[in-house]
C-alpha cells in the first residue's frame, strides 16, 4: 500500500516534520506547496513541490544549468494539472522512450490524481542538450505537449 499523508494522498515520499522527510535514502526533501499565484516558479535541486487544487494549470520551469545528480520531486493534489517546461538546450527523456525538448512541456495524463513525478539530471551544463529522466513515483502515465 502506498505511503499516505494528511490529504489521504499516496505519495511516494513521506511528508513529515513541517515538511520535510522522505522515503527515497536522501536525508531530507524540503516541500513547497505550489500555490496558483506561484505559477511559473523555477525549479530548485534537491526539493519537493505538491501542486495545490486551483483551476487553472501550474507551469513549473526547470533551471537553467543544474548539475549532474540534481533531482526534483513532483507531487500532484488529486486531478490537478501541472505541466514542466525544460529550458533551451535541456531533453527530457521518459521511462518509454518518449522525450521533449525546449518548446514542448510535460503533463500528466489527465485521467490520474495524484500523479508523482521524479527527475534527475544526468548530464553536466555543458553538454547540449543537457538530458533529464523522469519517472512517475506511483505509475502515474505523463505525456508531452506542445510543439
Amino acid at each position: 500500500m502506498a505511503a499516505q499523508n494528511s490529504l489521504n494522498a499516496p505519495l511516494p515520499l513521506s511528508v513529515a516534520n513541517g515538511g520535510t522527510g522522505n522515503s527515497t535514502g536522501a536525508t531530507s526533501v524540503p516541500w513547497t506547496t505550489v500555490t496558483p499565484e506561484m505559477t511559473g516558479i523555477t525549479l530548485a535541486k534537491s526539493n519537493g513541490y505538491i501542486i495545490a487544487p486551483n483551476a487553472f494549470e501550474t507551469l513549473l520551469n526547470m533551471p537553467a544549468a543544474p548539475a549532474i545528480g540534481d533531482t526534483f520531486y513532483i507531487q500532484g493534489y488529486s486531478n490537478t494539472a501541472f505541466t514542466i517546461s525544460p529550458t533551451v538546450f535541456q531533453t527530457i527523456f521518459l521511462s518509454d522512450g518518449t522525450f521533449g525538448t525546449s518548446g514542448q512541456m510535460l503533463t500528466p495524463n489527465i485521467s490520474y490524481p495524484y500523479a508523482a513525478l521524479t527527475l534527475v539530471c544526468v548530464d553536466s551544463p555543458a553538454v547540449n542538450p543537457q538530458r533529464f529522466v523522469a519517472f512517475s513515483t506511483n505509475g502515474a502515465t505523463f505525456q508531452f505537449i506542445g510543439p
